[in-house]
């Protein structure tokens, strides 16, 4: 099976993603959600790509044969902008001063945002300084990979809890992460 991105050619087999044939082929197209070995969740939108003039999560798209993708079109780059700006704006602001380099900031510097114009209301949460995990929803973004590595363990400690601005991850009936089965 054949594939085209950004104009080259490359082979690949109808169970991949288009986001495994392009990193097998050094093309790179930022994730957050994404972690390799999970079920992808397509939640943060940031791995957008151009199939057929629409956009597509590129991380949970399987490749058809004679498929052209585009990683780098001016809509592709203007949607990961305003996603990753979006997702910014559930994120503790301090990020941009403190200069931290973690996932989330690093694809804002690398998407051109210096500041973000959108002003989520998001609670303020208490931070849980646990004995073995800090958990702080202040800064999650709800990409879930918390949450899925720990139903992967079988745990089942943690999960996503209410709805809309006031999601969030937690232990079952809010308790501390301290006294739930994970670190018990």
């Amino acid at each position: 099976m054949k594939i085209t991105i950004n104009n080259k050619e490359f082979e690949c087999h109808e169970d991949q993603t288009i986001l495994e044939v392009a990193r097998e082929n050094n093309i790179e197209i930022p994730t957050l959600c994404y972690q390799e070995g999970f079920e992808p969740s397509s939640v943060c939108r940031v791995c957008v790509v151009e199939v057929d003039n629409k956009l597509l999560p590129s991380c949970s798209t399987k490749v058809k044969d004679g498929m052209i993708i585009n990683t780098e079109s001016k809509k592709v780059l203007e949607a990961r902008k305003i996603n990753t700006e979006l997702l910014m704006s559930k994120h503790v602001q301090s990020c941009f001063v403190e200069s931290k380099e973690h996932e989330l900031c690093k694809i804002a510097k690398d998407v051109g945002i210096r500041q973000v114009r959108f002003n989520n209301h998001k609670k303020v949460y208490i931070v849980d300084k646990g004995i073995a995990i800090i958990t702080d929803n202040n800064k999650c973004i709800l990409c879930g990979r918390c949450v899925q590595a720990c139903q992967m363990q079988n745990v089942n400690a943690i999960d996503f809890a209410y709805r809309s601005y006031h999601t969030k991850v937690t232990p079952a009936y809010e308790n501390k992460l301290d006294d739930s089965v994970c670190v018990n």
